[in-house]
């Protein structure tokens, strides 16, 4: 690919991570459902890694990663270290196992925002001495609102892709 072309796909994933990290941040901050938020860059993050494969998901998870950690103001490298390995993960499963599609997308999307939640549970219940249940009631509605955007996400990022394999074969 000459490289005007990667780069522009380059720009393209990169805006398209700033418009999540700002929906996350700024605008769907206000909007709770069951007192949880939409965490939005890992669902981005697993559909570029499901359509890039595992070297273009590592590096737009270490990416998400940070956005994410900056959006959460959490200790600055849980999610950065958590996506990038995350993502690596999807692509490779993507690249061998796993069928292209909604479906499966919407899989890893799942596995991936569980895991997430795991890991913001962790110091609430062993430091702090939370309740499972109470942090599970916002773990719970925070999965499942996020993975409503899957399907947006999945659209706009099919786009990007066709776009990049367009603009390969050109």
């Amino acid at each position: 690919m000459p490289w005007k072309k990667a780069l522009m796909v380059t720009v393209l994933y990169l805006l398209f991570l700033i418009f999540v990290y700002l929906c996350q941040t700024f605008f769907l901050c206000g909007l709770k459902v069951f007192g949880a938020r939409p965490l939005l860059l890992p669902v981005a993050a697993v559909g570029i890694a499901a359509f890039g494969g595992s070297v273009k998901g590592g590096a737009y998870g270490l990416v998400a990663g940070m956005l994410c950690d900056f959006s959460m103001q959490r200790p600055a490298i849980m999610f950065t270290l958590l996506l990038t390995a995350c993502c690596i993960c999807v692509g490779y499963l993507y690249d061998t196992v796993i069928a292209g599609g909604f479906p499966g997308y919407a899989v890893c999307s799942l596995g991936v925002l569980i895991i997430s939640a795991c890991f913001q549970m962790f110091s609430p219940l062993v430091y702090d001495g939370e309740s499972f249940l109470a942090l599970l009631s916002i773990a719970v509605p925070q999965t499942l609102y996020s993975l409503l955007f899957t399907l947006p996400f999945y659209f706009i990022l099919r786009a990007l892709h066709r776009y990049e394999s367009y603009e390969y074969s050109s």
